[in-house]
């Protein structure tokens, strides 16, 4: 059972800015992070919105097609196993859970409040994760910018 999960409800920015920021958090704690995606566009947009969104360094990331999956403190992936032994699993745009979150502290779920249609399998997650995790939480970004705990 994953100890934590928190939702995370994009409302001002767009994924490929608040991404970065939110795996910088992770990174920064000495985390691992497996980082699942939906589709092939949206893994090839964050894979590179990690290489450019701050002009004097990098996000260190991989995905299959980079190699040494073992080594990548932060893996991208549409597969259900994460080869980077991550303690930490980002979900984006209401990709789904691999079926084995044993190795799993902490689960993010990032996911587009522009998109109904992710909006509505975020909310069919919320409550499938209520079985998964002693702890959730949901996140909306605020006006000026940052997160807000909400109730």
């Amino acid at each position: 059972m994953v100890a934590e999960v928190r939702f995370y409800h994009l409302q001002r920015q767009t994924l490929e800015v608040a991404f970065p920021k939110l795996l910088e958090r992770v990174l920064d704690r000495g985390l691992k992070a497996c980082v699942r995606v939906p589709d092939p566009s949206t893994l090839e947009s964050l894979d590179r919105a990690l290489w450019t969104y701050d002009p004097v360094s990098f996000l260190p990331h991989g995905t299959k097609e980079s190699g040494f999956p073992e080594r990548q403190p932060a893996y991208l992936t549409m597969e259900d196993t994460c080869p980077n032994g991550a303690d930490t699993l980002i979900l984006i745009n209401a990709a789904p859970a691999p079926q084995d979150l044993g190795g799993y502290q902490m689960c993010l779920y990032m996911f587009d409040g522009q998109d109904e249609d992710i909006v509505g399998q975020a909310r069919a997650d919320w409550l499938a994760w209520k079985e998964k995790t002693e702890k959730r939480s949901y996140w909306q970004q605020k006006e000026q910018g940052g997160w807000e705990q909400k109730a």
